[in-house]
């Protein structure tokens, strides 16, 4: 059984589909979130402190992208299963 199939096997149900993609989403989320406010904390540090801080800095960007991608997903993802229910 793969790691990421739902229980039971494979599901038909659309709502159910999307259920599932919205939990995945929301852990990425959370774990994209912890890891970006970790970055910000040390970027600061960084600038405060005198330090070079270019590779932090592009760390940032890239989990701030990513966590907006995911975001943005999830937002997606939520509007597609309220409008799969009322069909």
């Amino acid at each position: 059984m793969p790691l990421f199939s739902p229980p039971g096997g494979a599901t038909q149900d659309p709502r159910r589909r999307a259920q599932i993609r919205g939990q995945r989403l929301d852990m990425l989320l959370g774990i994209l979130g912890t890891f970006s406010f970790l970055a910000t904390i040390q970027l600061v540090v960084l600038e405060l402190r005198g330090q070079p801080a270019v590779g932090p800095a592009i760390l940032l960007a890239v989990l701030l992208l990513a966590t907006w991608l995911t975001w943005r997903a999830r937002r997606n993802n939520a509007s597609r299963s309220t409008t799969a229910g009322s069909r």
